[in-house]
């Protein structure tokens, strides 16, 4: 009686992993946002630049966040994406990706 009891454990374990992974993979193909295609306004400033060059391009940032730390990084908020400078160079300029909640099932 143990041996079958055991067995039929197991099949429900498997039957139950797999029900799983298919709920998963729902779960993450629903989630999945397309991707914008690349446009103009969607240039960044590059790896280099000067803060001028970057204010006479991209215009004056929403928000300048004070130099922190040695040597000091300075942050420039805009509304699509931040750009970091070491000193008066642009070390890195990163876009915002909205956030795509993914959806949640409930299994009753």
């Amino acid at each position: 009686m143990q041996i079958a009891d055991t067995v039929k454990y197991s099949v429900f374990l498997v039957s139950l992993s797999l029900s799983t992974l298919g709920l998963a993979s729902t779960t993450a193909n629903l989630a999945v946002s397309q991707p914008t295609p690349p446009t103009e306004a969607m240039t960044l400033p590059s790896s280099g630049t000067n803060m001028q060059q970057v204010a006479s391009v991209f215009g004056q940032p929403a928000e300048k966040l004070p130099s922190i730390g040695k040597p000091p990084i300075t942050t420039w908020r805009y509304a699509d994406f931040n750009v970091y400078f070491e000193n008066q160079r642009v070390l890195h300029s990163v876009r915002f990706v909205p956030y795509v909640r993914p959806m949640q099932l409930i299994v009753e």
